[in-house]
């Protein structure tokens, strides 16, 4: 058996246990994947996440503490908080598509907001506040009402918005 040391300093991989734990939590309700009651999986020493990007998840989703470097393979919702805080991510590439609640993203090297979802209630962040968040999405917006036609008459230049 496993002293609390080894637990704590050897974590546990991305397994097919793991997986198969979190695939186990999934209804099928309208024809669509959920996870009731969140998903938390903190402190594992985690490289990459199980892949729930076909999930929506209705409750917290909590993916701290680990050795990410992506997002890739979150869930395409999150019906609660997202938290992705004390990882290693340059970016957010990767996000759930909408987090209802609140996203955590505090000590991480993050470099930009790409990849940020839409529509959260608040960011927390240690880099970008709240407000940096709200620019990203207007900027996004915006970029998206430009048609390509337009930004050619200005040069280019709309593509640094």
């Amino acid at each position: 058996m496993k002293t609390f040391k080894q637990f704590i300093t050897e974590g546990v991989k991305v397994t097919d246990s793991l997986v198969e734990k979190l695939r186990k939590k999934i209804r099928i309700d309208n024809g669509k994947k959920h996870i009731i009651n969140g998903v938390m999986i903190t402190f594992r020493d985690l490289k990459e996440l199980p892949d729930l990007s076909d999930v929506i998840v209705d409750g917290d989703y909590d993916c701290s503490s680990n050795n990410l470097h992506t997002l890739k393979g979150s869930p395409k919702q999150v019906h609660g908080s997202f938290n992705c805080s004390w990882n290693k991510l340059t970016s957010l590439e990767g996000a759930p598509e909408f987090v209802n609640g609140i996203f955590y993203c505090n000590q991480n090297p993050l470099k930009s907001l790409e990849g940020a979802p839409e529509g959260i209630y608040s960011f927390k962040s240690d880099q970008f506040t709240h407000q940096d968040y709200l620019k990203y999405w207007e900027n996004k917006i915006l970029k998206r009402s430009i048609d390509p036609e337009t930004n050619d008459l200005f040069g280019g230049m709309l593509d640094t918005i």
